[in-house]
């Protein structure tokens, strides 16, 4: 069964915390806009697909790492050009490819800067802006069940969603996608 698609721009209006304490796993009521002028029906249960963007702060501090202009023109695989800060923000994910981590010690496989900086020393003076998108991942939209019913919420949809975020092997702390 073919389902519909339909893709719909949105806002985000609110996010309520719903786990009960600090030692649980943040869980949110994310709550989006739904235009008025569009068409579409959804009962609670069903699939939204979300295309995150990366935190630009993580885009800035790859670009600086790189030692990279942000408006640096670059091509994807598929012949789509946009800047390396775009591409960066919405169209990769933050994350290297599983393959290009076997070449880094296993305790400092989970440091993307590690293992990003060590890609970028590899490649040494032959490196262009285009090598790093051939090192990321694709940017995947995330599923999530809607929790709301259109008819309390004509204008919007929430979505419960769990925060994950866990400490890199530098201590800091790395949160999912926004």
């Amino acid at each position: 069964m073919k389902l519909p698609e339909t893709i719909i721009h949105s806002t985000f209006i609110s996010r309520t915390l719903l786990s009960a304490n600090e030692d649980e796993r943040s869980v949110y009521l994310i709550k989006l806009s739904l235009p008025e002028d569009v068409q579409y029906h959804f009962e609670p249960g069903d699939i939204v697909f979300v295309y995150p963007e990366n935190n630009p702060d993580l885009v800035a501090r790859t670009l600086s790492l790189l030692q990279v202009q942000a408006d640096a023109n670059i091509e994807d695989a598929d012949g789509q050009r946009y800047s390396l800060e775009e591409a960066l923000s919405k169209h990769y994910e933050l994350r290297l490819k599983s393959s290009l981590l076997e070449q880094f010690p296993e305790e400092k496989r989970d440091d993307f800067w590690f293992c990003l900086e060590g890609l970028r020393t590899q490649k040494g003076a032959s490196f262009e802006a285009k090598d790093v998108l051939s090192w990321l991942r694709p940017m995947r939209p995330r599923a999530y069940s809607i929790a709301s019913a259109k008819v309390q919420l004509p204008n919007a949809v929430e979505l419960v969603v769990g925060l994950v975020s866990f400490s890199g092997s530098d201590g800091e702390i790395c949160e999912g996608l926004s």
